[in-house]
């Protein structure tokens, strides 16, 4: 899987999109970008998603009636907006790999996501 897009997110984030607890990703900017995201913490691949929609902007009253999507902590999200609205990525077709990958980062690609790759070690 060379010529990924990448998305870094922390935990416990990161896993609630790869294991499907988590379908909306909440960001600051929206991104024209739709197709798979292959999900990074700690500096490896944990997993893949489809980002197939981008919704909002949403003020943290809104994002509140949909915690359940989102698994963000309200006042996890007062912080990061910072009196800002904020974007829902949604998020289809989680997939965990069986174990972490490290990737390379190569390019900016939109906004928070990046160009990189897989970097395979033997087994």
């Amino acid at each position: 899987m060379d010529g990924i897009v990448i998305l870094t997110v922390k935990e416990p984030y990161a896993s609630y999109l790869v294991d499907g607890l988590k379908m909306w990703e909440i960001r600051k900017r929206p991104v024209r970008y739709r197709g798979d995201v292959v999900i990074v913490t700690g500096g490896r691949a944990i997993g893949s998603v489809r980002l197939v929609d981008v919704l909002g902007p949403f003020d943290l009253d809104e994002l509140s009636k949909f915690q359940a999507l989102h698994r963000a902590d309200p006042e996890f999200l007062r912080e990061y907006a910072a009196g800002n609205r904020l974007f829902a990525w949604v998020m289809q077709a989680p997939e965990r790999f069986d174990k972490p990958i490290p990737v390379e980062i190569i390019r900016r690609f939109e906004g928070p996501l990046r160009y990189g790759r897989l970097i395979r070690t033997p087994d």
